[in-house]
């Protein structure tokens, strides 16, 4: 009797309603954070305005040193016939203090621009639920939301070094009328760089966690507003002398700070009693203000319902 074997392949097709199984790595979440925000047509617009900004101010300051010196000398003049214009000659400002701020000198509305821009790169996710895709192809939300945090960060650090060396670059022909031209190389300058990155960074970052927060362009923006420069207004306002200190703490008088070139033997020393905060501590506590939002929008952002 003879006997029939079915021979058994030895990889069986799958059935052909299934699906093939994949897992989506950290780096892809990465590369895909990284598309989404070159493809964005805002995010292009507010990198614009920003490197405009932080260009067209430090040409104006460049232009402010230029006039101060031809004030400088008048006054000198009327000084040589009038010696009791010596100590306001003293109290004058010396113009290369203008030009040595001219890379940095757009950072106050610089800043602000790119907050807003980190705002709308993940509060228009929520207007628009398409965030509701994004969860659905990266469950891990909090991978969603590091992913998120590095591209801006990333993106803001360019930014920031593109916007001084363009503003050093168009400064320089400016302060060369009146030889107050200075290397890029010069380590006080050096640190006015690293300033503004930082700014920028935790700035965006502090964005960023409102927009998580509020999951809303307008309101998030608002919020910004007021943290970055509301706050000061109001405190500068009130009478006692402990609002006045708080002041210096406030994110838009430590940004002053760090905005501002500043020599590295200075760069580490502390504040004293009623005095500004020094380099090192003023960005510990714009790392705080900054650091808050952030941590809170992660919270809101693993936890809370996308729709």
């Amino acid at each position: 009797m003879m006997s029939t074997q079915t021979a058994t392949p030895a990889n069986p097709a799958a059935p052909s309603g299934a699906r093939p199984s994949y897992r989506l790595t950290f780096l892809g979440v990465l590369r895909s954070e990284f598309l989404k925000f070159r493809t964005l047509v805002s995010s292009w617009v507010l990198v614009i305005v920003t490197v405009v900004a932080m260009i067209g101010l430090g040409a104006l300051f460049a232009y402010v040193a230029v006039v101060q010196v031809g004030f400088n000398e008048d006054i000198q003049q009327q000084m040589e016939s009038d010696p009791q214009l010596g100590g306001e000659m003293a109290a004058m400002p010396d113009p290369m203090d203008f030009a040595l701020q001219s890379p940095a000198a757009g950072v106050t509305l610089a800043y602000l621009i790119l907050g807003a821009l980190a705002v709308v790169v993940i509060a228009s996710e929520f207007g628009t639920r398409s965030i509701t895709s994004t969860f659905t192809a990266a469950p891990k939300r909090a991978e969603v939301y590091i992913a998120k945090a590095i591209v801006i960060g990333v993106y803001s650090a360019v930014i920031a070094v593109i916007s001084v060396l363009g503003a050093w670059l168009v400064a320089q022909p400016i302060l060369s009328q009146e030889d107050l031209t200075f290397s890029l190389w010069r380590e006080d300058v050096w640190f006015n760089i690293l300033g503004v990155v930082v700014i920028f960074v935790l700035t965006a970052w502090m964005g960023m966690g409102l927009g998580a927060l509020v999951r809303n362009n307008a309101g998030a923006i608002v919020i910004l507003v007021v943290l970055l420069f509301v706050t000061a207004i109001i405190f500068s306002m009130l009478p006692w002398d402990w609002a006045k200190d708080f002041t210096q703490y406030l994110p838009q008088s430590l940004a002053g700070i760090l905005g501002n070139p500043v020599e590295p033997s200075d760069a580490t020393q502390t504040a004293t009693e009623g005095d500004a905060p020094g380099y090192v501590e003023a960005g510990l506590w714009y790392a705080v203000w900054c650091g808050v939002p952030l941590v809170a929008g992660l919270f809101s952002f693993t936890s809370r319902d996308p729709k």
